[in-house]
């Protein structure tokens, strides 16, 4: 029998995990799809391994499994922005 935390990775997160998709429309309502396109492909760069955690050990999908493990388990998870971090995204 699956364990409950697995249960919620797998119908909260998936298989792909949460990802952004981005609706910038122009002035005139039409959508910007050359800026939402460089905007997703930022993000996703942002989410590889070595860039989303400032120790560079977790990808985006790695962050979001072991921040819904610990709200499932514990009711809370803990995390911490830091500003101005030595990689190109300063985050």
């Amino acid at each position: 029998m699956p364990s409950y935390i697995g249960l919620c990775q797998e119908n909260i997160l998936g298989p792909r995990g949460i990802c952004l998709q981005m609706r910038a429309t122009m002035e005139n309502g039409e959508p910007d799809e050359e800026t939402n396109a460089q905007i997703e492909a930022a993000w996703r760069e942002w989410g590889q391994l070595g860039n989303c955690t400032l120790d560079g050990r977790a990808s985006w999908c790695d962050f979001e499994a072991s921040t819904l493990e610990q709200t499932v388990r514990d009711g809370e998870g803990l995390v911490e922005m830091v500003e101005g971090a030595g990689n190109e995204y300063g985050f």
